[in-house]
């Protein structure tokens, strides 16, 4: 006779199980338990020739494991550092510490403290050994959760590229590599030929150019990287997703990246020109594009930076 899931000792083991699972599968992950259980009671039971007994469930479960163990076989991993990184990350936490007294006995000796990047570092207090003791305490304290941190999203990240793998694969197939060249070369031509009949305004029968001097200047670098990308996708659609064609998109990424934040550190692009007559609202509506033109090349550097990275871990997996 099978053992039914009114057994207390079942109830028991699954209610100790529950809470350390993953809330959205922990039903679908209990009812496979509580049958794997079971099956194995059957087992046991039947190798005896007799019905199932409660001290079959109490054999079936030693021999399965703890809860604990069998719900981190279902779930992720729930720590931090993992085992296997435990001496790396002690020596990380050494170095920085070392590092950090280092730069304490620096600000100290020039008596007053000093930047770098976002952290502050300052000198030792006036109360002697208590100071001493207080700031090396407080430098512990702030590496280990500094090196804790970093080791938990590098590991984080190490976990999800290697689950994740393919999600990193880069499209190369004919339409969409041929789509991606033939728009790089629309725009190329668009900048560097047609700019002055198009980005215009027609007034008084003349035209005035909507590009900025700042613009002008920097037209031929805008075009050369999308010339770069019509190369690279035509590496794509020749050779495929090759070490090579995906390094090759990576550098082109980490070069758009460059650029865009050189252009976000100049002058506006595009503005509405000294036109008589429109100088009642040309302030405002230049204000607007200029913000306007911020957002727009901040999303870009941020989309770009993204593709080099997931580029960047491409290389390595291919």
């Amino acid at each position: 006779m099978r053992m039914t899931s009114d057994s207390q000792d079942l109830r028991e083991f699954l209610g100790r199980v529950r809470p350390h699972l993953p809330i959205r599968d922990s039903g679908d992950i209990l009812r496979e338990l509580e049958s794997a259980v079971l099956d194995r009671v059957d087992d046991i039971a039947g190798g005896h020739r007799r019905a199932p007994e409660a001290i079959d469930f109490r054999q079936a479960i030693a021999e399965i494991g703890t809860p604990e163990e069998i719900a981190a076989s279902y779930g992720p991993s729930r720590y931090l550092i993992a085992p296997e990184s435990y001496r790396a990350f002690i020596f990380h936490v050494g170095l920085v510490f070392i590092v950090h007294l280092i730069l304490i006995g620096i600000a100290t000796s020039i008596s007053r403290p000093f930047h770098m990047g976002l952290f502050q570092i300052s000198p030792v207090g006036p109360n002697g050994v208590l100071s001493v003791l207080a700031a090396g305490v407080h430098a512990a304290l702030v590496d280990l959760g500094l090196v804790t941190g970093v080791h938990a999203v590098a590991g984080a990240l190490h976990r999800r590229i290697a689950n994740t793998a393919s999600s990193f694969a880069v499209d190369v197939a004919p339409r969409q590599s041929g789509g991606r060249l033939v728009l790089a070369i629309l725009f190329a031509l668009l900048l560097a030929v047609f700019r002055d009949d198009v980005f215009v305004v027609l007034s008084g029968g003349k035209s005035y150019p909507l590009f900025t001097t700042f613009a002008a200047e920097v037209i031929s670098l805008i075009t050369l990287l999308l010339m770069l990308a019509a190369g690279k996708e035509s590496l794509y659609a020749i050779f495929g997703e090759r070490r090579a064609t995906v390094a090759a998109d990576a550098v082109h990424g980490a070069l758009g990246v460059a650029l865009l934040l050189y252009l976000l550190r100049g002058d506006p692009l595009i503005q509405v020109p000294a036109i008589e007559g429109l100088e009642a609202f040309r302030e405002p509506v230049n204000a607007f594009l200029s913000q306007l033109g911020t957002l727009v090349l901040g999303a870009a550097a941020l989309l770009m930076g993204a593709k080099t990275l997931r580029r960047s871990i491409r290389i390595a997996q291919i």
